[in-house]
C-alpha cells in the first residue's frame, strides 16, 4: 500500500526463472497482491521461484502482447496496478514517487520513464528506439474500461487522462537476461506480430 491505496503486480513470464525475483524484490515493500500469469510454452522453474512470492499463478497460451497484458491486468483485485516484466525493475528508493503519482487521482494510468542497461550494477547504458524516456504505460488505476492495444509495444486504451513521470524509472535489462540468440528471435516475433497486426501502425 502506498498513498492509502493498494496495489497489485501483475507480470506475465515465459522462462524468467533468472529474472522474476529480482523484479518481485524490488517492489515488494509497497505491493499488496501477486500476480504471475505464466506462458504454458515454458519450460523452465518460473513457477517454482513465483510459488516463493505468491500462489496466484495462472497459466495461459500466447497469442500477442497486448492479450498477455490484458489477462494480466485483469487478475489484479486491488486499487491500483503495477505492471511490470520480469527483466525490468523498481528502485526502492524511487519507490516512494508511487505516492505522487496516486495523490494526482485525476490520471488514470501513468507512463513512466524507462531506461535500459546491460548490466545489473547499471554501469552500461543501452540505446533503445524509442530513445529515454521510452514511455510505458504501467501504473494504472483498476479500471474495467483500461485495455492494452497494439500487438507489440503495446499502448493503452479506455481513458485520456494520461500521465507522465520520469520517478520511478523503471530499469530494464533484458540484454542481461536474455542471450544474444533469444534477443534475435525476440525481435523476429515482434516482426511477425507487427506484420498480422493490420490495425494499428508502428
Amino acid at each position: 500500500m502506498i498513498g492509502g491505496k493498494t496495489i497489485s503486480l501483475c507480470t506475465f513470464a515465459l522462462n524468467e526463472e533468472k529474472a522474476l525475483p529480482g523484479m518481485i524484490e524490488s517492489v515488494l515493500p509497497v505491493v499488496d497482491e501477486i500476480n504471475i500469469l505464466i506462458d504454458d510454452r515454458t519450460t523452465d522453474k518460473t513457477e517454482e521461484v513465483a510459488r516463493r512470492y505468491t500462489d496466484r499463478i495462472f497459466y495461459t497460451t500466447f497469442v500477442d502482447f497486448a492479450d498477455m497484458r490484458n489477462k494480466a491486468l485483469r487478475l489484479g483485485t486491488k486499487d491500483y496496478i503495477l505492471m511490470l516484466d520480469a527483466d525490468e525493475r523498481l528502485l526502492k528508493e524511487e519507490l516512494h514517487h508511487l505516492e505522487d503519482l496516486v495523490q494526482k487521482p485525476i490520471y488514470d494510468v501513468w507512463y513512466l520513464a524507462r531506461r535500459h542497461y546491460a548490466d545489473l550494477e547499471m554501469k552500461k547504458e543501452i540505446g533503445s528506439n524509442p530513445p529515454y524516456p521510452d514511455w510505458q504505460c504501467r501504473f494504472l488505476k483498476n479500471l474495467p474500461q483500461l485495455r492494452y492495444v497494439r500487438k507489440v509495444h503495446e499502448i493503452i486504451s479506455g481513458t485520456s487522462f494520461r500521465g507522465y513521470s520520469h520517478k520511478p524509472t523503471i530499469r530494464h535489462f533484458s540484454h542481461y537476461f536474455k542471450t544474444e540468440e533469444e534477443l534475435r528471435q525476440r525481435q523476429q516475433l515482434y516482426r511477425t506480430i507487427m506484420k498480422q497486426d493490420k490495425e494499428h501502425a508502428y
